[in-house]
Parts: C-alpha cells; sequence; structure tokens
C-alpha cells in the first residue's frame, strides 16, 4: 500500500524561458528529453524547443552560468523530486513454511533473520 504525497517527480513548465548552460541531448520528444532528466539524479530541468534541430537541453550542477532569458518558442521545465520522505510504501506479506503462517518476519542483508507466528 502507498500512502501520502506521492508524486516522486513534478515539473513545473516555464514557457518563452530559455536558460543558458545546458547539456545537449539527442531526444526527439518531449516525453523522452524529461525522462532523460528523471534518469540523471543530477538532472534539476530541461529546456525544450520543437523548432530546433538540438530540442532538449539538460540542466544541473554542470550549468555553470544559468542566466535565465525571455526567448520565444523555448519552454524551461523545472524538475521537482518529490517523493523522498513524503511518499510511503508498506507491504503486507503472509507466507506458509511447514504449515504456520508468518505475517511479519524481518530481513537483513536479503536474509530472513526473525520470524514471527501469527
Amino acid at each position: 500500500m502507498i500512502t501520502g504525497d506521492c508524486q516522486p517527480i513534478m515539473w513545473t513548465e516555464e514557457p518563452n524561458t530559455y536558460i543558458t548552460g545546458g547539456q545537449r541531448d539527442s531526444s526527439s520528444t518531449l516525453d523522452s528529453c524529461k525522462t532523460q532528466c528523471v534518469d540523471n539524479y543530477n538532472c534539476t530541468g530541461i529546456v525544450w524547443n520543437e523548432a530546433t534541430s538540438i530540442k532538449c537541453w539538460l540542466h544541473g550542477p554542470w550549468s555553470a552560468d544559468n542566466v535565465k532569458m525571455t526567448v520565444d518558442g523555448f519552454h524551461h521545465y523545472n524538475l521537482t523530486r518529490n517523493g523522498y520522505g513524503k511518499c510511503h510504501a508498506s507491504l503486507d506479506l503472509i507466507f506458509t513454511v511447514e504449515s504456520k503462517i508468518f505475517t511479519n518476519f524481518q530481513i537483513k542483508r536479503n536474509k530472513l533473520v526473525t520470524l514471527f507466528w501469527k
């Protein structure tokens, strides 16, 4: 069961905004550009322009200058990673060993170390 505010990522769009210092990416769709950013933990956002040959620019700590400018056709998308500390997951496991049902147990380093009888 997943509880809490569990949207692990959120994009905030700034239309007609270009930010300097981005790293070129070969993504040809907005979704693939966003995926490239999400998959790079250091990425903090993208600049996207459908009409240019290089459509996707990734931003992060490598973006030294980060000067924001108003430029028609460019869109800056700021990435916020929310999941940490706000998204909680729990899994209720029940399994049977020698006809006895276990509902709680402890695992350390991928080894079952403690069982609790139901």
